[in-house]
C-alpha cells in the first residue's frame, strides 16, 4: 500500500471512526464500535513487524511497533467495552479522531503538491 492510500484510509475510515465513537451518543449506533474492532484486527495484518534488533530502529520501525502494540490493544478494549468504558474514553476519541483526520490530510496534501 503506498503512502497516499494510507494517507487517504486514515483521513476516510479510521479517523471518522475515532471521532464517531466519541461523538456519538451512548446505546446509539452500536455498528462503529464492530468497524473498530475489525479495524484493530486487520491493523495487525497491514502493518510490517519491525526488525528484532530495537538497536537498529528507526522513526517509522517506532510507529509501528505503536500501532501493533498500543492502538491495537486499545481499540479493541473500546470495541469490546461498547458504551461501559470510561466518559474520558470518549474524548481521547474525539481528540485522536481529529488528530488523525488533520494529520493524514496535511500528509496526503504534502505528497499532492
Amino acid at each position: 500500500m503506498s503512502m497516499l492510500q494510507v494517507n487517504l484510509m486514515h483521513v476516510f475510515l479510521v479517523g471518522p471512526i475515532l471521532f464517531g465513537i466519541g461523538y456519538k451518543n451512548p446505546g446509539e449506533n452500536m455498528e462503529l464500535y464492530n468497524y473498530l474492532a475489525i479495524l484493530s484486527v486487520a491493523m495487525l495484518f497491514m502493518v510490517r513487524i519491525p526488525s528484532y534488533n530495537i538497536t537498529k530502529w528507526e522513526y517509522y520501525d517506532y510507529l509501528k511497533a505503536t500501532h501493533i502494540l498500543l492502538f491495537t490493544i486499545f481499540f479493541g478494549w473500546i470495541s469490546y467495552k461498547k458504551d461501559t468504558a470510561p466518559e474520558f474514553i470518549y474524548h481521547i476519541l474525539k481528540l485522536l479522531g481529529i488528530a488523525v483526520i488533520s494529520t493524514h490530510l496535511y500528509l496526503g496534501i504534502s505528497k499532492l503538491i
